[in-house]
């Protein structure tokens, strides 16, 4: 049956030694397809034969970023409990990740490396037939134990780590380049002492127990660093800029669940708009907080809103494309008369500000509802804010953090409220 399949399709897909019998490149691919193929077929018998409800699927290959991990478990807030669902969440590093989309065990990716090795990168992408979107690039920080003597001194210089320990992921990666040569460029110079590790729950608990190691990161949320005891920290001389890429395969169609988990990602991208020309006057750590309070707040007024909706009784009509020099800008009409059962309702007129990043992919930058826009109200808001107080930065960050968290309270209140209305009509 195997040989008479082969010849159908054209091709070897088992290679028949004396030694025995291998899979054949494409064989491999073959059997991919075929693997899918059933998967799929066994899941419609299960709906269609017994009554059962179609399972949300949603597969995500990331670097080990605390970023990333919360933006994963905001996401999974509103994963809809009405429905089976098989939710995949896997850290590891660049090459591991690529292999997951390539062979179609994860659906997304997303890739973190130097600026300086992008070429690589991209180039393998294109080999690939990968589509890539950056996420966020930014300078990695230093986290040490607030017991550490480096989180005393005002300045840290590269060669005032020495006598420390650092703490890395033992599996860095970037395609053409030897392993020497890629741990030489992520490794501090100055630094003889290394503890490698493969996951995040064990480096956070050597920071907070060990006083004498250090590692560098991604910008880690707030709550984080308290939850540890650690304090985050920026070097003198460290220009290395790292990318953080969202890859998948082309010609894939994104999901309802990935383009949720993207949003949540992609508040970084949002955040930079809002807050303007004064971003030129935070420091590293400053906006650092800026970004996690930004977070925070976005987050806190997305969960008053039911996002479990009957997408079919929307009614979504483009009504205008009008190109600028450095953006496009969409209108359209927003019927939900049927959403909301009140056939009065009048359409809810909506316009997206879109601009091409330097991958040529399109991106959201701002979002009008009836005539009020998302970046513009919150920039006023903040600008007002900075003015008012001589731009003090400072003084600003403590006041957002103040209203961030009376909106999470509130978001708190009104959860609370919807649970015991809905315990009562149970």
């Amino acid at each position: 049956a195997v040989k008479e399949l082969e010849e159908t399709l054209g091709i070897t897909i088992f290679k028949r030694t004396s030694k025995g019998i291998t899979v054949t490149p494409e064989g491999e691919e073959f059997l991919r397809y075929a693997k899918r193929i059933i998967s799929q077929v066994e899941e419609v018998e299960a709906i269609y034969r017994n009554g059962k409800k179609p399972k949300q699927r949603f597969s995500v290959s990331v670097p080990r970023a605390s970023y990333i991990a919360k933006a994963f478990t905001e996401f999974s807030k509103n994963i809809s409990t009405s429905q089976p669902a098989d939710i995949f969440y896997k850290e590891t590093n660049s090459m591991r990740t690529i292999n997951n989309i390539i062979k179609e065990d994860y659906n997304l990716g997303i890739i973190r490396y130097q600026s300086a090795f992008e070429k690589y990168f991209v180039s393998m992408f294109k080999e690939k037939k990968l589509t890539h979107e950056i996420i966020t690039e930014f300078s990695y920080v230093l986290i040490v134990s607030k017991n550490s003597p480096l989180a005393l001194c005002e300045k840290i210089e590269p060669s005032d780590l020495s006598e420390f320990i650092e703490i890395s992921h033992a599996d860095p990666y970037v395609p053409s380049l030897p392993m020497i040569d890629v741990k030489r460029a992520e490794l501090s110079e100055s630094v003889d002492k290394h503890i490698f590790v493969f996951e995040r729950g064990s480096q956070f608990d050597l920071l907070e127990k060990v006083p004498t190691t250090f590692m560098w990161v991604s910008p880690i949320p707030e709550e984080l660093l308290e939850k540890y005891n650690l304090v985050q920290l920026k070097c003198e001389g460290n220009g290395k800029i790292y990318k953080d890429v969202l890859v998948y395969r082309n010609g894939y169609k994104l999901s309802e669940l990935d383009k949720m988990f993207i949003d949540y990602v992609n508040l970084d991208f949002i955040s930079k708009f809002v807050i303007g020309k004064y971003a030129k006057l935070m420091n590293n750590e400053q906006k650092i907080i800026y970004n996690d309070l930004f977070h925070r707040y976005v987050l806190s007024l997305y969960k008053r809103f039911n996002l479990n909706i009957d997408a079919s009784k929307i009614n979504f009509v483009v009504t205008s494309v009008v190109e600028h020099d450095k953006y496009t800008t969409v209108e359209c009409s927003v019927d939900i008369a049927k959403l909301i059962n009140n056939p009065e309702q009048i359409p809810i007129p909506a316009k997206f500000k879109l601009i091409r990043n330097q991958n040529n992919d399109i991106q959201t930058v701002d979002v009008e509802i009836a005539e009020v826009s998302l970046v513009i109200e919150y920039r006023k808001r903040f600008y007002q804010m900075i003015r008012d107080k001589s731009e003090d930065i400072d003084w600003f960050l403590e006041k957002f953090s103040e209203m961030v968290e009376a909106n999470e309270k509130s978001s708190r209140n009104f959860y609370d409220i919807g649970k015991q209305t809905f315990n009562k009509k149970l």
